[in-house]
């Protein structure tokens, strides 16, 4: 099995970013699902890879993947958050839903 894909690293952030924002303790869990592997997507390497530079032997440049990892995956807040739990967001989602279906 290869390593987690974007998807997967996506819950997975998300997953931090939920326990974050509710404050929970060493002892509560968040459960997530790592839904792909990263063998997935060689098309999305090569976009980065035209985006964000290659070393001669086509491997991408390791310190611009670090530069990538620590805008994208590091410094992991809650400022995205959309706390849905309340009825007035729970109406704000649901009126959404019915004028684009």
């Amino acid at each position: 099995m290869g390593l987690f894909g974007i998807s997967g690293v996506g819950n997975i952030l998300a997953s931090i970013k939920m326990a974050k924002y509710l404050d929970l303790s060493a002892r509560e869990t968040v459960v997530t699902v790592a839904t792909d592997s990263f063998d997935r997507y060689p098309s999305v390497m090569a976009d980065l890879g035209k985006r964000m530079g290659r070393l001669g032997d086509g491997a991408i440049d390791e310190k611009l993947m670090g530069r990538w990892a620590r805008e994208v995956f590091h410094g992991i807040d809650t400022e995205e958050i959309l706390d849905v739990r309340g009825s007035a967001q729970k109406e704000r989602l649901y009126k959404q839903k019915a004028r684009s279906g």
